[in-house]
């Protein structure tokens, strides 16, 4: 198999935290892309960081949306 070119789809994600007082943005970013030639497929992975309040039971939610198409 020879060279393999391509563009990555233009996605953007919003991440949302909510405790009990409080809801927060976190900004994913694009961490990993695994080829898989043989088969033409790829995967992407996003990664964020969502810190857990000093008692973590007060996380009540975790949220991931899509965002509009980048252009």
């Amino acid at each position: 198999m020879g060279p393999v070119a391509f563009e990555l789809p233009r996605v953007s994600f919003a991440v949302w935290s909510r405790t009990d007082t409080v809801r927060s943005e976190h900004r994913p970013a694009l961490d990993t892309v695994i080829l898989h030639p043989s088969e033409w497929l790829f995967e992407l992975v996003w990664r964020a960081r969502v810190a857990t309040p000093s008692a973590p039971d007060r996380l009540r939610a975790v949220q991931v949306y899509e965002r509009e198409v980048i252009a």
